[in-house]
């Protein structure tokens, strides 16, 4: 089992635009499915996913034990290959004192 890294290698592929340094830097665990040669893997990714299984060695970090998984999915990816970014679910309304507009928290 190996985490991937992915801040630098894909998501800026992907479209991203925001701020890299708050993204995940690792995701998984994945499976090792081959060994291609000295320096290259092949993983095993949920079928959803769309992203090239063959990663060099520098872009793996060995899983360590059953307790540390920093983030068990994927970015969740549009039809056109972007990261799809925004919020959640809007937990908060209220108004701004001086111009009386709704601002979402």
């Amino acid at each position: 089992m190996v985490y991937l890294k992915m801040a630098p290698y894909r998501l800026a592929a992907f479209g991203f635009r925001g701020a890299l340094k708050l993204q995940n830097k690792y995701y998984g665990a994945f499976l090792i499915v081959q060994k291609i040669d000295n320096s290259a893997y092949k993983l095993q990714f949920p079928e959803h996913v769309q992203i090239h299984p063959v990663f060099h060695v520098s872009q793996l970090k060995k899983h360590i034990g059953p307790n540390f998984i920093p983030s068990p999915n994927l970015p969740m990816v549009n039809q056109d290959g972007t990261i799809k970014t925004g919020p959640t679910e809007v937990v908060q309304v209220r108004q701004v004192p001086r111009h009386n507009l709704p601002v979402v928290q």
